[in-house]
């Protein structure tokens, strides 16, 4: 989940909201596509044209050495075995460099209780310069015995298991409330105003809807005036599968004729109309640009859902809500 971020300079006193992202995936021998992928994932995220710093605890740091060495305790693990576990995390722009490094490394040694190897190479160069992230690699061995310790793998059965015996397991929830947890506290300490949360916007009582993501290259594609095809689509599904191994995805019902960046601008039409509505009950007074925005987006609600529909009398319950005797 993404949230957007506040201005840093703005000179509103209230806690901002900065981006929030946390993505998990496991590398296992069963799932992945060829052996050996866990080396080829290191060698990948620690290129010297990408990658800005290595750090990393019970493993080498250097990316030729990491490789060698995760693909060395690949062959010696069991042939249904989980490899290691990837993490992507969004770094803070209102960090430094240095209070980032800070941050990942207290996160890293929270999550592994600091007996797991783990590497993690922050990219803050170049394209990502304005989107600065960090990969990390988890191998859930403990360095001295070669035993598990996360237990990253169990699935619920065998969490219950453990919780029985009092053995504590991580789950990805778990690393998104520690990392929530380890930036605010870094946010604080630097000054920032900014928070993250990693809570869905319905499990924080947001009514607004969430944007969706939009990717590098529609994004570009957009910059050119270059409208993408929406089409049917064929996916091969992941190693493993228990059903049939590729699925259709018909974008045409799902786009219905729209961009993404169409669908987010809708999406934030929604919001500017609720806020321009909430400014506009805070000074007893509808401005001509309140009502031209809530003009759009009546526009907009019954263009996508019909003049009689739920969302419309939701809409105009707010008008009410907010005092206002304009009627769409």
């Amino acid at each position: 989940m993404g949230l957007k971020a506040t201005n840093p300079r703005s000179p509103a006193k209230k806690v901002g909201m900065a981006i929030y992202s946390l993505n998990h995936k496991a590398l296992g021998k069963t799932r992945q596509k060829q052996a050996l992928t866990a080396g080829a994932h290191c060698r990948y995220i620690t290129r010297a044209k990408a990658c800005t710093h290595v750090m990393s605890r019970h493993m080498p740091s250097d990316a030729s050495k990491a490789k060698a060495w995760i693909e060395q305790q690949e062959k010696s693990d069991r042939k249904n075995a989980r490899v290691c576990d990837k993490v992507m995390l969004a770094l803070p722009k209102e960090l430094t460099a240095e209070q980032q490094h800070g941050l990942v490394k207290d996160f890293a040694e929270d999550i592994t209780q600091g007996r797991v190897p783990w590497l993690a190479a922050f990219h803050t160069q170049g394209k990502d310069e304005h989107n600065p992230h960090c990969h990390m690699v988890i191998r859930d061995r403990d360095h001295e015995t070669g035993r598990r310790v996360l237990y990253t793998s169990a699935g619920p059965k065998e969490r219950k298991q453990f919780a029985k015996k009092g053995i504590s397991t991580l789950r990805t929830q778990d690393m998104r409330e520690t990392w929530a947890e380890h930036a605010n506290q870094a946010l604080e300490k630097a000054g920032s105003q900014e928070r993250i949360d990693h809570r869905s916007l319905k499990d924080q009582e947001q009514e607004r809807e969430p944007t969706i993501h939009e990717g590098v290259r529609a994004r570009q594609l957009d910059a050119k005036g270059i409208r993408p095809r929406s089409r049917e689509r064929r996916f091969y599904n992941g190693i493993g599968a228990r059903r049939q191994k590729t699925r259709q995805v018909d974008y045409r019902r799902i786009d219905r004729g729209r961009t993404r960046q169409e669908v987010n601008a809708d999406i934030r039409l929604v919001q500017s109309a609720e806020v321009d509505a909430r400014a506009a009950a805070q000074k007893e007074v509808v401005g001509e640009r309140t009502q031209e925005t809530w003009r759009r987006y009546a526009d907009y609600i019954k263009q996508r859902k019909g003049e009689q529909s739920e969302e419309m009398d939701r809409f105009r319950q707010r008008l009410r809500d907010w005092g206002s005797d304009w009627e769409p």
